[in-house]
C-alpha cells in the first residue's frame, strides 16, 4: 500500500508567463522557522512585568510576522503580571488577562510582531497547565 501526500494550496499567483503556488507545508515550515519560546518562572508573589521581546532576544532583529510563545510558570500564589507597552491586547481580551493566581501552573501568551506598529499583537492567552 503506498504513502499518498496530501498538500493543501494556500495560494496561488500569475505574473506574466509564470504561475507559483504556495503550499501549506510551506507555510508551516516558515511558521515554525519564526517563532522562538522563552520560559520564565515567576516565583515571588505580588507584581511582575514580562520582559519586552527585545530583553529576552537581545540578539534577535524581529521582522513582520515574527512570532513569540511565553511559557510563564506559577511557583507561588497571587502573582500580578503585566505586560509591557510594547504588546497590544485586543479590545476583546480582559483587562488585566487572566492569568493563573495558584502554585504550580503555567501559562502560555503567544504574540506577533507588528512592524508598522513596532508592538506585539497578543494572539493568544491561555491560562492554567498543570505542572509538576
Amino acid at each position: 500500500m503506498a504513502i499518498q501526500e496530501k498538500y493543501y494550496l494556500k495560494s496561488i499567483s500569475k505574473t506574466g508567463n509564470v504561475v507559483s503556488q504556495t503550499l501549506m507545508e510551506d507555510l508551516i515550515d516558515s511558521l515554525a522557522s519564526t517563532t522562538r519560546v522563552k520560559d520564565h518562572s515567576v516565583d515571588a508573589g505580588g507584581a511582575w512585568e514580562l520582559p519586552a521581546p527585545a530583553t529576552d532576544f537581545s540578539t534577535v532583529t524581529f521582522v513582520d510576522g515574527d512570532r513569540i510563545i511565553y511559557r510563564i510558570t506559577h511557583t507561588v500564589i497571587n502573582n500580578v503580571i503585566t505586560l509591557p507597552a510594547v504588546f497590544r491586547s485586543p479590545t476583546s481580551a480582559t483587562s488585566p488577562l487572566p492569568w493563573s493566581i495558584i502554585a504550580n501552573r503555567m501559562d502560555m501568551l503567544s504574540a506577533i510582531y507588528n512592524a508598522t506598529e513596532g508592538t506585539w499583537d497578543v494572539v493568544s492567552m491561555v491560562p492554567g497547565y498543570t505542572v509538576s
